[in-house]
């Protein structure tokens, strides 16, 4: 006579939740890993406003001062850039938006034209440079007549 054998779901159980425990453990851990080496293009930030004044000039620069902060080789970051018009109240064509600091790429975020009105954002991806960088970025934007 064979003893009989008793159901212990409870240790199905448990080996499930330190199954899905180390998962978890094992994807924060490459997360960060390739966070520390510049793998993981992400991150915003979020600038403080781009003052345009209607005139006749159809490019505007505005530098961004980064300090202290530096970012890691490659990486991507979408900068939340404000447009304000200084109480004119109108709206502006952004059709593009380049770099003017060497080594440095900008595109818009999205690729049609932005119509903006006075203070509403408009983002713009950054692309590091091929060294760490500290110090200041230009950025041009091309407005449409």
């Amino acid at each position: 006579m064979k003893p009989l054998e008793v159901e212990r779901p409870w240790i199905k159980r448990k080996l499930g939740l330190k199954m899905l425990g180390s998962v978890i453990v094992v994807f924060i851990i490459t997360f960060a890993i390739l966070s520390l080496f510049g793998f993981y293009n992400g991150g915003t930030v979020n600038v403080q406003s781009i003052n345009v004044s209607f005139s006749d000039q159809k490019i505007k620069t505005y530098s961004y001062a980064y300090g202290k902060e530096t970012f890691s080789t490659g990486k991507k970051i979408v900068m939340n850039i404000q447009f304000n018009d200084n109480g004119i109240n109108s709206t502006v064509d952004i059709t593009g938006v380049k770099s003017m600091t060497s080594g440095f790429s900008a595109t818009l975020d999205k690729p049609s034209v932005q119509i903006l009105k006075s203070g509403e954002t408009i983002p713009v991806v950054v692309t590091m440079p091929a060294q760490n960088y500290a110090g200041n970025l230009s950025l041009e934007f091309i407005i449409s007549s």
